[in-house]
């Protein structure tokens, strides 16, 4: 990251940006995300090989969440693929690797695709600026910019190019932007991406219209009322997306063969040990990650996300429990610093 993005990331208390992404708009930089550019003539199809969610139910600029799998049917990546149409005759998706890029992540996908010879990847990093714009009043700023009302017209999950005629910036003036009403944290929001030069011109004029530039702290957060789950933290390469919660991400229906199907359909026929839920810890004290969950003396679980909910007033966390626990009871125990304290079994997303 550039050090004049890196300064415009600054901000003020946790706080003070949750109250504002939750009441006025604040923006978040996602530069440590993953970005390419897949083209080809079957390139939906290519894709479908390592992808559970049937990407024929999105069309052009329209969009979805899915997860690219192993063979074993563990999560390798969690995924935003944006329908972005026909250019002559090659058909293009961006392909968005929502957490921190790794470089075993990104290898893996290009190791997997890279034999497709009708199929080119671009990694779009060094040359576009990737940020969210979340709030209520994300969508009027959005039309101050772009001078325009189509914004208001745009349904969640669907992208579309729009031109900075809001703007007197000599540079960023007229200058096209990808628009995607998706939200980074699991609410409502925008993604925003674009030329660097320009990007970093159109955050400073957000600013200088209220926007607040949001930590990753606060994007945790939120992230975590709305179980947002992250790789690393709540699943890694041997999670399922049925273990991870992200089960309505698998459409075994669709004719065609993925990666780890047939693991799936083995779960799906048999049954899983554990799931990720929500808890709700009864007490002052955040849980850390790797915190043991116990219920009648017995381990049941472990947690993988925690921390405190502005919204519950309360520390939440996530975490993998027995399903048999999750069926038969209401309550566990966390044991935290050679504490006990009682947690209360949740539905997620909590608010």
């Amino acid at each position: 990251m550039s050090e004049n993005i890196r300064l415009m990331t600054q901000s003020s208390n946790l706080n003070d940006e949750y109250n504002c992404l939750q009441i006025q708009s604040g923006l978040l930089n996602l530069s440590q995300t993953g970005i390419f550019l897949l083209r080809g003539k079957k390139v939906k199809d290519q894709l479908q090989s390592l992808v559970p969610t049937d990407l024929h139910r999105i069309g052009p600029g329209e969009s979805c969440q899915t997860t690219i799998l192993n063979e074993t049917g563990g999560i390798q990546s969690r995924v935003t693929i944006h329908d972005r149409g026909q250019t002559g005759q090659l058909r293009e998706l961006i392909l968005i690797i929502n957490d921190l890029c790794t470089t075993i992540q990104m290898n893996y996908l290009w190791k997997k695709l890279e034999s497709e010879h009708s199929l080119t990847i671009s990694d779009l990093r060094k040359d576009c600026f990737y940020f969210a714009l979340e709030g209520l009043m994300a969508k009027r700023h959005l039309q101050e910019v772009t001078n325009t009302k189509e914004i208001l017209l745009m349904a969640p999950f669907s992208n579309g190019v729009l031109y900075l005629n809001g703007i007197s910036d000599s540079i960023a003036h007229g200058a096209p932007i990808l628009l995607m009403r998706i939200s980074s944290i699991g609410g409502d929001g925008f993604q925003i991406l674009l030329k660097r030069d320009v990007g970093i011109r159109l955050w400073r004029n957000l600013l200088l219209r209220g926007c607040k530039p949001c930590s990753l702290a606060v994007r945790d957060v939120l992230r975590l009322e709305n179980h947002f789950q992250i790789y690393g933290s709540d699943f890694d390469h041997t999670t399922s997306p049925f273990e991870a919660s992200l089960g309505q991400l698998v459409h075994l229906e669709i004719p065609e063969h993925f990666s780890g199907r047939r693991a799936l359909e083995t779960q799906t026929a048999a049954h899983i040990y554990y799931q990720l839920v929500g808890l709700i810890i009864e007490g002052p004290i955040i849980p850390n990650h790797y915190c043991f969950v116990v219920h009648n003396g017995v381990r049941v679980g472990q947690v993988t996300s925690g921390g405190w909910s502005p919204t519950l007033s309360q520390p939440i966390a996530l975490a993998y429990l027995s399903t048999e626990v999750i069926k038969r009871q209401e309550y566990v125990t966390i044991c935290i610093s050679n504490k006990n304290y009682t947690a209360r079994i949740m539905k997620i997303p909590f608010n």
